[in-house]
């Protein structure tokens, strides 16, 4: 959750898989962006802080209670599991307003309905970061559809009420192809990873694109990409579980399993998390969050 730093019970699982999608040719051309899109980024920003706020008054439960979509997933127990069934078994009677947040880098995409958020966690002493994915619902209410943290080294930059920054939109939509084309990209990198994770997923990144899980977070350039590159294994198999799209399909958000070998005879497993968006020479990784499974305390 915000994230990983709790212990959280093993929820009922819920699993989710990619929606199948209807033929419908992509569209080559720049496209006009939904006026609605135009501050969409600052919604979520705006969203996020006030999700935030209102965990420090009811308690993070309750809160994400409230804030997460009825098929919201998070990977908290180590499997995708349906947010509000992994919300509802915890206990609420307590309420705990110690958890914080605040968003420093977001996304959204052109159709205004659909984005991503990323920031540094605290809980008492100790901090992490969190990322989640975010959609407009019909009536016009904002709810993330996944959630999840990972570790990170330093304190975050910036004041704690500085804007976040927010990423480019993509240069157009893709329509109800989006997810299949994704799905065609995501089983490239999957068949490359066997050999070069690091290569394949290189080459898969926007210019813009962020690596998370390694180092300060989340933190732009070519250097900090590297770094968080070479903190990764070498050669990973994956899978992809599922996912969803924005209306225009200029953005896609996709999660999966991790199966990697680790100082040459433990086999390790994880997750990863990807936001995919449609730049001008094609569908590339704007962010890439990598999660291994937590391994149980020794002893």
């Amino acid at each position: 959750m915000k994230r990983t730093l709790l212990a959280l019970a093993a929820c009922t699982m819920a699993a989710c898989t990619l929606a199948a999608c209807a033929s419908a040719a992509p569209s080559m051309q720049a496209e006009p962006v939904d006026a609605a899109a135009i501050d969409t980024a600052s919604v979520i920003e705006r969203t996020e802080r006030a999700f935030a706020a209102d965990a420090g008054i009811r308690g993070w439960v309750a809160s994400f209670k409230t804030y997460a979509a009825d098929d919201a997933v998070v990977l908290w127990s180590g499997r995708p599991d349906n947010a509000q069934a992994a919300i509802s078994s915890l206990p609420d009677s307590t309420i705990d307003t110690s958890l914080k947040w605040r968003p420093l880098w977001v996304g959204a995409a052109r159709s205004g309905d659909f984005g991503f958020s990323t920031g540094p966690v605290f809980n008492g002493t100790s901090h992490s970061q969190y990322f989640s994915i975010w959609r407009k619902n019909a009536d016009g209410a904002w709810r993330w559809i996944y959630d999840g943290g990972f570790s990170s080294d330093g304190p975050p930059p910036g004041a704690e009420d500085a804007p976040a920054t927010h990423a480019p939109l993509a240069a157009r939509g893709a329509g109800a192809r989006a997810m299949e084309e994704v799905k065609a990209e995501e089983e490239k990198i999957a068949n490359a990873s066997v050999n070069d994770y690091r290569a394949a997923l290189s080459g898969a990144l926007a210019g813009d694109g962020r690596v998370l899980g390694a180092g300060p977070q989340p933190a732009p350039g070519e250097a900090a990409r590297a770094a968080g590159l070479a903190a990764r294994p070498a050669k990973v198999s994956l899978g992809t579980l599922g996912g969803a799209q924005s209306t225009a399909g200029d953005m896609v958000y996709t999660y999966g399993s991790t199966l990697w070998v680790e100082g040459g005879e433990t086999v390790r497993r994880g997750h990863y998390v990807r936001v995919w968006r449609l730049d001008a020479p094609g569908w590339r990784i704007v962010a890439d969050l990598f999660l291994p499974k937590r391994e149980p305390s020794a002893g």
